[in-house]
């Protein structure tokens, strides 16, 4: 994208009546554009950086800006530049309102008490939609333009047009459009106009890290003016051994004050006899007609509101009560707004600690207390391989093919991926894939399998790689059947876990810079990060529904949405699952496991979990199982196997998740696989050593395969 840098924004405006053309916005639009375009500034004095937001709204001293969240980072509140490189300069403090993860917008106010009068906003109602092939204009700054006795750029104007639509989740209309050109850094989170003058969006980037500019369009923008909830929590406050208060905080972002009242309804969880689900549009109501009702208060100030109510002990006696609440909102208007249903465990004084009887929760399908403690075992019988097929390597993935024909193992010792024979365990063939794979992932309909792969390592002058130095990876595409490479193209993240969301869709864990979770389009080869996360995720599974998925992250495990517009969208940290009962060695999320149906997690710390449609609820605990290494549902199977450390395989049923029968074996298993019969379990396998024990990360990929040599070995498990 080819810029026209002008010296300043008096400059801009001074002379670019006679620069314009008739297909080119009027000097009068740029100069009501730039003087409500602000700078945020971030980056160093050597190294200036930062980007565009513009005022969509003010109220007296009060303003609102709209701007891109990338630009953002993990910050909450930002140095904003009005009037940029003028006498009129001014630098307000911006705090940021809302996010959007769905679009990637951000909305930050600013207090300008100390400045003279904010600028007339720009209109964001009502407009028509882009077609492709339309000319427009982005706005903001040339960071080119900063110097060393300057902390602001210059305005600048360029030209892009509208290349196609940017792909969108489940094949639904596309909110945002693709640009032709590159992005400049500065113009990020501006305005974009059309030859008219009129507001077409806002400028940001494709994917994080990329260059390439999207059109967020006028609509989403104006989608982010009302109501949202921004911070959310229902706690309980011990006041003695037969009472407890519960209390609500909840703070709103409400640029236009058309909220009116708040509350919060709840209800025990027990007495929701389903999991709840929201309608067709992806909108919530209330959930259950026996909820109660907390009045919440307006507290001093603009969006915080709060409330406490009084709640009894149950009758059954348990220091510990499950509620399941939910959030209204009245605008002005009368529209009434219900949230997702959340999850807040009530505990009363006097008794244990309210965090700790994670596995006694009621409405489980168990008894309170029935889940402490892990059931009678059976009787164990040794087993062992019915066949191996002998290629003694570090393996990483085992995958069973959907018709149950055939598996592929993923080899990191010379980089490949084997087919095999699942009947006999026989190599039908081998393909060199990167030397820097790290995962497989077989398409639902199994004509295709991807791999991912890192991107090359940076080295310092004594040959070592350097910490996060990767920069972007790859994603190999093989026919399933000859196990040929169809095609390859590179992604912005650095891909480390691999998961398939639907025909058209694959979720990678990505880590060092982009680290986070990414979607990766697979006709369309671009990849779109979901949110950065700090810290190192160990694992990612999808919801067999392809809503949403799960990511495993040290200790704990967070749910977060995979539609491309839910509304409204919160943040994925707001989603997180409260952690597990300590201790918990390092990596234990890695290899939790999803049934089929999306009803159960098997967590490898020993718990089996009832998950709930809506995201961002909690887990529910129904059952204590043995601490394990590796998992598996099966395909349509009624049954699930874990594999322990000392090298047990246990059969549980779903219907309780005991033990119904317990194999002993010389090896330690990871990566199980069930085959649909219930009748062959396969595994990556290697035999135990006392001497190299394995710790408790075993099972979950390069991690633990780079230090010891497996097989892919066949259990025969049908029953007699």
């Amino acid at each position: 994208m080819r810029f026209r840098l002008l010296a300043s924004a008096c400059a801009v405006m001074a002379n670019l009546a006679g620069l314009v053309q008739a297909q080119e916005p009027s000097s009068s639009a740029l100069d009501r554009v730039a003087g409500a375009t602000g700078f945020i500034r971030r980056g160093t004095d050597k190294q200036p950086g930062g980007g565009a937001s513009f005022l969509v709204r003010k109220a007296g001293k009060t303003g609102w800006f709209l701007t891109a969240s990338e630009l953002l980072g993990n910050g909450d509140r930002f140095g904003l530049i009005l009037h940029s490189r003028t006498k009129t300069e001014t630098v307000l403090v911006a705090t940021v309102d809302y996010i959007d993860a769905a679009t990637g917008l951000a909305l930050l106010h600013v207090d300008a008490r100390d400045a003279k009068d904010l600028p007339t906003p720009l209109e964001i109602g009502g407009g028509g939609k882009v077609a492709p092939g339309t000319r427009l204009f982005p706005t903001g700054f040339s960071i080119g333009s900063m110097n060393s006795t300057s902390d602001s750029p210059a305005a600048c104007c360029s030209k892009a047009e509208v290349v196609g639509a940017a792909p969108s989740a489940e094949g639904g209309p596309a909110a945002q459009l693709e640009l032709s050109g590159e992005i400049d850094p500065g113009c990020e989170g501006g305005a974009v106009l059309e030859a008219s003058g009129r507001l077409a969006g806002l400028l940001r980037r494709s994917a994080a890290g990329s260059n390439r500019p999207r059109l967020v369009q006028v609509d989403s923008l104006a989608g982010m003016l009302q109501v949202h909830v921004t911070k959310a929590s229902v706690e309980g406050r011990g006041v003695d051994r037969n009472s407890t208060r519960l209390e609500a905080s909840v703070e709103f972002s409400d640029p236009t004050e058309s909220l009116k009242a708040a509350l919060v309804a709840y209800v025990p969880a027990d007495q929701i006899p389903s999991d709840p689900q929201p309608d067709k549009s992806g909108r919530w109501e209330r959930v259950s007609t026996s909820m109660k009702d907390l009045p919440l208060k307006r507290e001093q100030g603009r969006t915080a509101w709060t409330g406490s109510a009084e709640l009894k002990r149950p009758p059954d006696g348990e220091g510990v009560v499950q509620y399941l609440w939910q959030l209204g909102s009245t605008e002005k208007s009368g529209r009434v707004t219900w949230t997702a249903p959340q999850v807040a465990r009530i505990g009363f004084s006097n008794t244990a600690d309210p965090k700790a009887p994670r596995t006694a929760q009621p409405g489980g399908g168990v008894k309170p207390g029935e889940a402490a403690a892990h059931g009678p075992e059976p009787a164990s019988r040794p087993i062992a391989p019915s066949q191996k097929a002998g290629l003694r390597a570090v393996l990483a993935e085992l995958l069973l093919a959907p018709d149950g024909e055939s598996l592929f193992v993923l080899d990191l010792s010379d980089g490949r991926v084997h087919k095999l024979e699942a009947a006999g365990l026989k190599v039908l063939a081998s393909v060199e894939v990167s030397e820097n794979a790290t995962d497989l992932a077989c398409s639902p309909d199994g004509t295709s399998l991807y791999v991912a792969a890192r991107g090359s390592p940076k080295l310092d002058v004594r040959g070592r790689e350097s910490a996060d130095s990767r920069s972007g990876g790859l994603i190999q595409v093989l026919d399933s059947a000859s196990l040929k490479l169809t095609s390859s193209f590179p992604i912005d993240p650095d891909p480390v876990d691999l998961e398939t969301v639907d025909e058209r869709r694959l979720l990678v864990r990505s880590t060092g810079e982009y680290s986070g979770p990414a979607l990766v389009d697979v006709k369309e080869q671009r990849s779109r990060l979901l949110f950065g996360h700090a810290g190192d995720w160990t694992a990612m599974r999808v919801h067999p529904g392809a809503r949403r998925a799960y990511g495993g992250a040290g200790t704990n495990v967070h749910s977060f949405p995979l539609d491309a517009e839910p509304s409204p969208t919160p943040r994925p940290d707001d989603l997180a699952f409260p952690k597990l009962p300590p201790p918990l060695p390092d990596g234990a999320g890695r290899v939790f496991e999803v049934s089929p149906d999306g009803t159960f997690m098997l967590h490898p710390m020993g718990f089996a979990f009832r998950l709930f449609a809506a995201p961002g609820m909690d887990l529910r605990v129904v059952a204590k199982v043995a601490p394990f290494t590796s998992a598996t549902f099966g395909l349509g199977s009624e049954v699930a196997y874990v594999a322990t450390l000392g090298g047990r395989l246990q059969e549980l049923s779903m219907k309780d998740f005991q033990p119904r029968r317990v194999f002993s074996s010389d090896l330690v298993c990871s990566r199980l696989r069930l085959d649909a019969k219930r009748s062959r379990l396969y595994a990556l396998a290697m035999e135990k050593d006392p001497y190299n024990p394995v710790h408790s990360g075993f099972g979950g990929g390069p991690s633990w395969t780079l230090r010891h040599l497996a097989d892919v070995v066949a259990f025969d498990v049908k029953e007699k």
